[in-house]
């Protein structure tokens, strides 16, 4: 249903929470940031691992020297160490391991209480280097995402569907009290309920609720690449890159996430080739050609509207499923109800 990231209070305030986490962060020595106002999903283990990844790489950014501002995020590697807690802030620990003329690496460890629950290494590459030669994929075919339902329509339709257990109304009902920061909109629409078995591929088109800070809204390129608000829309862009791509994997497997025991990002992956602004339509499409021994392989791709490859994405994630039932329906109401709204926190 896309409401895994959902934030209470208004859409505004979400965006606006989301955008502070960032810009906020505090310099609380050199190389050395704190992070707070850290959000833990209904029903989850930890923190999101997308907002951990917007952090880190707000934090690499805010190393760079004066002669390395001209220098935008070009990739970024890293891997989820341990469950994250929104009771305590993130200290992010920057390490600069290279400052050259063209490429600038940081490294990144990310600690709560003395543990390490997040690594991640950051490569800026000078947005003066100039481009001799070029191809990129084509976007594939999407119906336009003014067309397809918002979150809140998809949680109304699971309101108003007869197969919704009684005992799951009341939280369903919460869930649609609450807020994303993101505004997805899924091209290949799956029946939580009663799913079939399809291709481990989807389009998915998203963009920031609320408009962000930087350039004009229109301007699909965005702010100037390598100025912080250019690097805000990278942040931001990465912060919704870790929601899609697990859940592709399911769709072989007639189950939803609202059916598996966990799902958890082992390691991410993320590559820049264009600016973009995140608080226009993105399309993201993704795949996951394995799942094995419950780790799922995914691969994504981020185009702008106009058909410009921006990003791209790798992940492999954890999944373990409770195989007592596949599909959620009347029966579910004879199961075990504990299961069961364990299950619909993740719907």
């Amino acid at each position: 249903l896309g409401l895994t990231c959902t934030h209470r209070g208004s859409m505004a305030e979400a965006v606006q929470a989301l955008v502070e986490s960032l810009i906020r962060l505090e310099e609380i020595d050199k190389n050395l940031f704190r992070g707070s106002q850290l959000w833990t999903p209904d029903g989850a283990r930890g923190v999101f691992g997308g907002q951990i990844i917007a952090q880190s790489l707000f934090a690499a950014a805010r190393t760079r020297t004066e002669s390395e501002k001209a220098m935008a995020p070009h990739s970024l590697h890293c891997y989820f160490l341990l469950p994250g807690s929104s009771e305590s802030p993130a200290l992010y620990t920057v390490r600069r391991v290279r400052d050259g003329r063209s490429f600038a690496t940081r490294l990144v460890t990310t600690t709560q209480r003395g543990r390490p629950i997040f690594s991640s290494m950051v490569s800026f590459h000078s947005t003066r280097e100039p481009t001799t030669l070029e191809h990129a994929d084509a976007m594939p075919d999407a119906p336009d995402p003014d067309t397809l339902p918002n979150a809140s329509e998809r949680l109304a339709s699971v309101l108003a569907d007869p197969r919704l257990p009684e005992h799951l109304r009341p939280l369903v009902e919460h869930m649609g009290a609450q807020q994303t920061p993101i505004d997805f909109r899924y091209c290949d629409p799956v029946d939580v309920f009663s799913p079939e078995a399809m291709l481990p591929t989807r389009r998915t088109w998203f963009r920031a609720a609320q408009p962000l800070p930087g350039a004009d809204s229109g301007d699909l390129a965005g702010p100037e690449p390598g100025c912080d608000g250019a690097v805000l829309h990278q942040c931001v862009i990465a912060y919704a890159s870790d929601q899609p791509l697990l859940a592709t994997a399911l769709l072989p497997h007639r189950i939803t996430p609202m059916n598996t025991g966990m799902m958890a990002s082992l390691d991410h992956s993320l590559w820049w080739h264009a600016p973009a602004r995140a608080d226009e339509w993105l399309l993201f499409q993704t795949s996951a050609p394995r799942l094995v021994s419950g780790r799922a392989l995914c691969f994504g791709h981020v185009w702008r509207r106009d058909g410009v490859l921006v990003a791209s994405t790798a992940q492999e994630g954890l999944i373990r499923t409770k195989l007592l039932r596949r599909v959620a329906g009347p029966a579910s109401a004879r199961g075990d109800r504990a299961a069961d709204d364990d299950r619909a926190s993740r719907l």
